[in-house]
C-alpha cells in the first residue's frame, strides 16, 4: 500500500520491538545489522530514507543468519531507518551514512 508515494510496511501480527545493533554508525560506505534470529527461517529488511520512500527491500531465507551488511551504494547522505521483521519479532533502529 502507499499513500503519497510513501509505502507502507507489512506488518504480520503484533510483537514486541527489538533493537538492532549497526556498526559503524554513522557509517561512510558499509554498516553491518545484527540482531536476534533464534529458529527463524526468514526475514524482511527495509531501508527507509527520511521521505519514507523504502530504498532497499530484502527477504532472507537462511535460518539463523542474524547478520546483514548494508553498502550506501548511490544512497545520498542522511539517517535512514533500518526496520527488520520476523515471524515472531520486529526490529528497528536508524543508521546514518556520511
Amino acid at each position: 500500500n502507499q499513500v503519497n508515494g510513501i509505502q507502507e510496511l507489512p506488518v504480520k501480527k503484533k510483537m514486541k520491538n527489538q533493537r538492532l545493533k549497526i556498526y559503524p554508525n554513522p557509517a561512510k560506505n558499509k554498516a553491518r545489522i545484527a540482531f536476534e534470529n533464534k529458529n527463524e527461517n526468514a526475514f524482511d529488511f527495509y531501508l527507509i530514507d527520511a521521505t519514507g520512500k523504502n530504498v532497499i527491500n530484502q527477504c532472507a531465507l537462511s535460518k539463523n543468519d542474524n547478520q546483514l551488511e548494508i553498502s550506501r551504494g548511490n544512497l545520498f547522505p542522511g539517517t535512514y531507518l533500518v526496520y527488520i521483521q520476523t515471524d515472531s519479532n520486529a526490529y528497528s533502529g536508524s543508521v546514518i551514512f556520511q
